[in-house]
């Protein structure tokens, strides 16, 4: 099966990402890998911004972007997974389409 390139964005709870962010971290990177996933660019894409309604009694939230590959029959047990991990919030997953793959990574990276 094809690899694809995935990029999510992660609003995880502040109070627990700021407290210990390479933990929220570790944590995701392990979400992805245990898919078997690569991991390409991981970062912080925003902290402790003021969210515009509350989620899950939270008023602030904790943004981080990751880009990896991975084989797309894999990405519903990281969708499954996601669903149980106290830290995560909401999630979105995005597919990125081939030509843009190298342009968009250069810029994650930068």
């Amino acid at each position: 099966m094809a690899s694809r390139l995935y990029e999510t964005l992660f609003l995880l709870d502040s109070t627990k990402a700021s407290a210990d962010p390479e933990a929220a971290r570790t944590t995701l990177h392990h979400l992805v890998e245990k898919q078997g996933g690569e991991i390409l660019v991981s970062r912080p894409w925003d902290e402790n911004r003021k969210l515009a309604y509350p989620v899950e009694k939270q008023k602030k939230g904790y943004y981080h972007i990751l880009y990896y590959r991975l084989e797309s029959t894999k990405q519903a047990g990281i969708e499954s997974d996601l669903r149980i991990v106290e830290i995560v919030l909401r999630h979105l997953t995005s597919t990125i389409d081939p030509k843009w793959e190298d342009t968009l990574l250069e810029a994650a990276r930068n």
